[in-house]
């Protein structure tokens, strides 16, 4: 979701907020050239920490950034989202792929980044699964192109974004109330995840 940020970089969120208590951070690194992350998980962007924890399952990297509650608003754009161990842990990776939820109600993903061959395998194989995909355009909000954003921090400088829009999280997950962050995931959720590691996995 777009938000317009509270704080501009880490260093301005970290001096009013705590780890552990405002937010978490998670990181598994894995043998892999591909890192996911998630760096508006939690109460940012409803279940991107879980469709990013679904996509590396056990092959490839993670990073999850999540705000534990609404008291602030946590977002720091992605070409600002300087974190140090998402950014250390992006830098050692080929490829990264970030997962966003944006504001929209059209049930899709708006495919983005630098890559344009990655980007190009997911349209196609999106077309034969259950999930309608578009590509960003370079003028589009979703692009992901800019040299800065953090997805493309990675060695090779062309990394992936991937926005669903929030019509599309909620066919893909199911929120009891909101009350609490706990979702339970669909079919759609499955197809998406099984599309984005089969591309990753022939990268």
């Amino acid at each position: 979701m777009k938000n317009k940020d509270r704080y501009h970089c880490f260093t301005e969120l970290q001096q009013e907020n705590n780890e552990g208590i405002d937010y978490t951070i998670t990181i598994v690194k894995r043998d892999s050239n591909i890192v996911v992350i998630a760096p508006h998980g939690g109460w940012i962007e409803c279940c991107t920490a879980e469709i990013a924890t679904a996509i590396a399952g056990d092959d490839f990297s993670l990073y999850c950034f999540e705000a534990l509650h609404t008291k602030n608003n946590l977002h720091i754009t992605s070409t600002r989202f300087d974190e140090p161990k998402c950014l250390s842990l992006v830098s050692e990776h080929k490829l990264a792929v970030s997962i966003h939820v944006c504001y929209d109600w059209e049930a899709c993903i708006y495919i983005g980044g630098r890559n344009k061959h990655l980007k190009e395998k997911l349209m196609e194989n999106f077309s034969n699964a259950s999930v309608s995909a578009m590509t960003a355009k370079e003028n589009n909000l979703y692009s992901g192109i800019d040299k800065n954003n953090i997805c493309n921090l990675c060695i090779s400088g062309r990394g992936l974004q991937l926005e669903i829009t929030l019509g599309l999280a909620h066919q893909m997950v199911k929120i009891p109330n909101h009350d609490t962050k706990y979702q339970e995931t669909t079919p759609i959720f499955d197809d998406f995840v099984h599309v984005v590691r089969e591309v990753l996995l022939a990268a």
